[in-house]
């Protein structure tokens, strides 16, 4: 990602910062279609919603996407897009009510529009529905069997206890809009949340995709988990997304598994990332991390 400032000055509003862009030159773990179709719906939530987010720039010749041959090689393309650049900053030390209730309203604003959304044909992302979280369709540099093989055995009964539950919750659940649908996939407010004059922008869309709204608030708040001030930051979250958008009670008792779930999907996230870097000693701490997670939950 590079930051990209210009002399001519764009249309001038509080959201944006002028003349101020970000320019990405993707990794291939996205086709072009999915990048597209990430850029449509940017484009789309500024459309339809007013909604405070990055809006794609379109090439000269109508293009969200290009290819480009990147200086001091023969052939390395690579995709490339543009982004107005969200203006705003980061809160961490000073964070209060009013910067976690806004995230929770956000929150809900992006599934509100997801929810009535009319998907444009061609449209493609992930689905991180169960076989998309725990089997090779979560596209792991290692086949996910030989992932569940190397759990760790003071680990693998809470891991196996955890997934087997949320495959029969989530065939249960079904896919119905009211309980799965597009979403952001990666909204902590410590990363991808940024506000100016007490409201929330929101950036990074690279990991948005189909997944159940549950999965959405568990992936937000996991950053939070076994912080003394987890359940304070947890209620007001809560508080600000429901004045927004209604959050059934019948979905809501299932965030502490789906916070759970998170925890045994970067498992094997860091167990792939362990077998690519057998010498490093970071992937295994993040396995005890999220182990420790798993144990904590199945004792409550």
């Amino acid at each position: 990602m590079y930051r990209v400032d210009s002399t001519s000055r764009t249309r001038s509003d509080d959201l944006y910062y002028p003349g101020r862009y970000l320019l990405r030159i993707h990794m291939d773990y996205h086709s072009t279609a999915a990048i597209e179709s990430e850029l449509k719906w940017l484009s789309a939530m500024r459309r339809d919603a007013d909604l405070p987010v990055p809006e794609p720039i379109l090439s000269a010749d109508g293009k969200p996407v290009i290819e480009l041959l990147l200086p001091g090689t023969d052939d390395a393309r690579r995709k490339c897009s543009i982004l107005r650049w969200v203006d705003g900053r980061f809160v961490s030390r000073r964070l209060g009510q009013r910067h976690v209730l806004a995230w929770g309203e956000l929150m809900a604003r992006l599934h509100n529009h997801a929810a009535q959304w009319k998907l444009p044909k061609g449209f493609i992302r992930p689905r991180r529905d169960w076989n998309g979280l725990f089997a090779d369709a979560a596209r792991f540099e290692h086949p996910a069997y030989d992932l569940w093989e190397a759990i760790p055995a003071k680990y693998k009964d809470a891991f196996e206890v955890v997934t087997s539950r949320l495959k029969s919750l989530m065939k249960r659940l079904g896919q119905g809009s009211d309980v799965f649908g597009l979403v952001h996939a990666d909204l902590m407010i410590s990363t991808n949340i940024l506000f100016k004059r007490g409201k929330a922008r929101v950036i990074d869309f690279d990991d948005c995709c189909f997944a159940y709204w549950m999965h959405d608030l568990a992936f937000a708040l996991s950053s939070w988990q076994g912080n003394a001030r987890e359940p304070w930051i947890r209620d007001t979250f809560l508080e600000g997304y429901s004045r927004v958008r209604h959050l059934p009670q019948s979905q809501l008792k299932h965030l502490d598994l789906f916070l759970a779930a998170f925890n045994a999907n970067l498992m094997l996230w860091m167990l792939d990332w362990a077998m690519l870097n057998p010498i490093s000693p970071e992937p295994r701490r993040f396995v005890d991390k999220y182990g420790r997670n798993l144990l904590r939950y199945l004792s409550r």
